[in-house]
């Protein structure tokens, strides 16, 4: 059962209330690190403001901040770190074809690292509508 979303056609109220056991599994399975959802050109979903009128939801996430810190500190310290080294491969004559062919797998590693931590920041940081 989908329960996202109270606009969602699978929304399940009863689970989101009453069933703590289930929401704090969906809630452990699903969004352990991300609350703040992008479903579809812009559109988010932030879960705690979603849930905050459901009580067995709310617990749930609220169960889920101490890995709050975590991931946050993760996602910030990694910053400087990725703009040094992207820094580096941005400079003139680093990403020649031949460079970019012998190291695909490794660039590819680390532009991902780069999206998921912007990515990440740009939906947890930013202020609700």
């Amino acid at each position: 059962k989908a329960v996202v979303s109270t606009q969602s056609t699978g929304f399940a109220p009863d689970i989101l209330h009453n069933q703590q056991a289930v929401m704090r599994e969906i809630v452990d399975k699903h969004f352990p690190d991300n609350w703040v959802l992008d479903v579809y050109m812009g559109l988010t979903v932030n879960l705690v403001l979603e849930w905050e009128k459901f009580r067995a939801a709310a617990t749930a996430l609220n169960n889920t901040f101490d890995n709050v810190r975590v991931v946050s500190r993760k996602h910030v310290q990694s910053i400087p770190k990725l703009c040094d080294r992207a820094l580096k491969l941005l400079q003139e004559g680093v990403l020649v074809e031949d460079y970019v062919l012998d190291h695909i797998p490794k660039l590819m590693t680390f532009l991902r690292e780069c999206n998921c931590t912007l990515r990440w920041m740009m939906l947890h940081t930013a202020a609700p509508p």
